[in-house]
């Protein structure tokens, strides 16, 4: 791994300016595979960026080139939970527009609702809502149809089914019960998860291009899957 300080990576990137910037959520750190790494600093090293806390998140940022294009890797975010006010939840968008990227993908582990959302399923996200919101009203411009089109496009080419659906937002850190998980469904929620749309709504003030993608377990705090314990989302 390539260690710098942040104002080399900043160098590097103003000369050659990412084309992306890639969230990574809980179980994806060590995603993308091939990543020539270019420059890489910890989050403690980035100005208005504090250490993570949360277990599967490494708290690195990384410029690299993949498949001949530089991206922008977070590997890690911030969250409500972890005590954190909303400009530090959404400073990551920022980051990334401050260092050249005009696409933000974001990634994270979530909660299936939707009876077709099996554990390990792949889901895009079309809108989100907020639960706990007086209005609870879906909200569909934080996400490119751009990337959306290209996101089929590459399920297709790689042979992974990808679902699509609304994504309902919640604080955390406890998990759902069945009442408000059964109360999500019938709002037309198909997973859940407590991260990914400040930061999307962030971009969406930017006017960038931007998606996100995530789905991993089943939804509630209970065993999911043989050998995994209970939910293990922390996004």
């Amino acid at each position: 791994m390539v260690s710098n300080t942040f104002e080399q990576l900043r160098s590097i990137a103003k000369s050659d300016p990412p084309v992306l910037a890639l969230v990574l959520g809980s179980g994806l750190g060590d995603v993308p595979a091939g990543l020539e790494e270019l420059a890489s600093v910890s989050f403690g090293e980035v100005p208005r960026f504090v250490a993570t806390t949360i277990k599967g998140h490494a708290g690195k940022l990384v410029l690299g080139k993949l498949s001949g294009k530089v991206i922008l890797v977070f590997r890690g975010r911030f969250h409500r939970y972890e005590g954190h006010g909303w400009e530090q939840v959404e400073r990551s968008a920022f980051v990334a527009s401050e260092l050249g990227a005009t696409r933000y993908l974001a990634t994270n582990a979530a909660g299936g609702i939707a009876d077709a959302l099996v554990p390990g399923s792949l889901m895009m996200l079309r809108g989100h809502r907020w639960w706990f919101t007086p209005t609870q009203s879906v909200i569909e411009t934080p996400y490119s149809m751009e990337l959306c089109k290209l996101l089929r496009l590459a399920s297709k080419s790689c042979g992974i089914e990808l679902h699509e659906g609304v994504y309902s937002v919640v604080s955390g850190p406890s998990y759902e019960t069945p009442a408000e998980i059964r109360g999500m469904k019938s709002v037309g929620a198909d997973a859940v998860g407590m991260s990914t749309a400040r930061e999307m709504e962030a971009g969406a003030r930017l006017e960038w291009v931007r998606g996100a993608s995530e789905a991993r377990s089943e939804a509630g705090a209970w065993p999911v899957q043989e050998g995994w314990g209970l939910d293990p989302r922390p996004a």
